[in-house]
């Protein structure tokens, strides 16, 4: 049984890997894409807009279509749509077929990424926040590889559409795993483990809605932050600040590198500092090392700021979370 989990969670964290690098390799070379599509760049970053319209619609998938087909089967269907949809990007033909593939690569990734934590927190129990923080970590490491693929194609004089065609052949290679997976020897019924133990989710009471309420915000404007960031601080970088692709893209990347060791640091932080400060600190760190990058000459500061700012904001969804689930159990 042991193997079986070191099996399912390395395959686990792999796909978030992978998924991570799907989703990350493309904020570098909008310019390129912009170029190639006939796009103007003004409008290229509405392809992360449909990355999320899709992501949205996979995630209430993956708790609509489980109640009505095996769970096996529906993972089988979303990472062959994600590595097809990634293949299909080495093929880039207008803007429309650009943020379709965009929408599909969202879509089977806000399923797959849904299932895969679901089913890391069923099979690691008592373990979960450590398993479910691993998986972070499996993704920031694919965020921070996503963005060298196309940037070392660059550097070799390469078409950057090749580094789609890596990414789908590390997709197909998910796809592979779950061909393999057999999740028979577990009980996923978390609803029966609730009625078995007596526990009765209660709605939220009147008086804690208002926690509730600043949660969520503090979610929205986080999501929308590094959205944000995450889009477009390679082209900010090079339409503003002159930085070249391959140099924009390393910033990129160690952008992504610093939320993984914040990760860590901030794991380590929250058992000395009550959560909320941390939060609030985190918050008013990360404004003020965004602002620095933003508005900075030097190119050593602006490098330094926005890494900073990975550094700092990699805490506050983790947080979020944590603080949401101690109030609400």
């Amino acid at each position: 049984m042991l193997k079986k989990k070191i099996y399912l969670n390395a395959g686990f964290f792999y796909t978030l890997f992978v998924f991570a690098i799907a989703y990350s390799m493309s904020s570098p070379i909008l310019i390129e894409i912009s170029a190639r599509t006939g796009a103007g760049i003004g409008r290229m970053g509405n392809i992360f807009s449909f990355y999320f319209a899709g992501f949205i619609l996979g995630c209430y998938l993956s708790s609509l279509l489980v109640k009505y087909f095996k769970r096996k089967i529906l993972l089988l269907i979303f990472a062959f749509l994600l590595s097809a949809s990634v293949f299909s990007l080495f093929f880039v033909i207008n803007y429309i077929y650009f943020i379709s593939a965009f929408f599909l690569i969202g879509l089977s990734g806000g399923f797959l990424e849904s299932q895969v934590s679901v089913l890391m927190i069923e099979i690691n129990r008592d373990r979960e926040a450590l398993f479910v923080n691993i998986s972070q970590l499996f993704f920031g490491i694919g965020a921070f590889a996503g963005p060298l693929l196309p940037v070392s194609a660059l550097g070799f004089g390469i078409d950057w559409k090749y580094a789609y065609l890596a990414a789908a052949i590390l997709c197909t290679g998910n796809f592979i795993y779950f061909l393999f997976l057999d999740l028979s020897s577990f009980d996923y019924s978390a609803i029966n483990i609730e009625k078995k133990s007596g526990n009765i989710l209660m709605p939220v009471r009147l008086q804690n809605r208002s926690y509730l309420v600043m949660l969520i915000f503090i979610m929205f404007f986080y999501v929308c932050s590094e959205t944000g960031l995450a889009t477009w601080i390679p082209t900010f970088l090079r339409l503003d600040k002159s930085f070249s692709e391959i140099a924009a893209g390393q910033v990129f990347s160690f952008f992504w590198f610093a939320t993984i060791a914040g990760r860590i640091i901030i794991g380590f932080l929250s058992r000395k500092i009550k959560i909320l400060k941390l939060l609030a600190l985190l918050i008013f760190l990360t404004t003020v090392s965004l602002i620095a990058g933003i508005y900075m000459q030097n190119n050593l500061m602006i490098i330094t700021s926005f890494i900073l700012s990975g550094l700092f904001m990699a805490g506050i969804w983790p947080l979020v979370v944590t603080a949401g689930g101690m109030k609400y159990p």
